[in-house]
């Protein structure tokens, strides 16, 4: 089934927005990972700072998938 070039072309704007929107997110976790380091057992700066990294692998891969078109 072909798809129309318009359509094409709107998915690849939605995938970056996505991408600029997890990177911001990835930001957002890492100021809450470095703002929650002196936790008890440093548990929560731990979930964001994983938090952070799959937001990062997430706009990485939106990004690269949208290059190879």
């Amino acid at each position: 089934m072909a798809e129309s070039p318009s359509l094409v072309a709107r998915l690849r704007w939605v995938g970056r927005v996505l991408a600029v929107l997890s990177l911001l997110f990835g930001a957002a976790f890492v100021v809450l990972a470095r703002r929650s380091a002196g936790a008890v057992g440093g548990v929560p700066s731990a979930l964001f700072w994983v938090a952070a990294v799959l937001q990062f692998a997430l706009a990485f891969v939106l990004l690269w998938r949208g290059r190879r078109g």
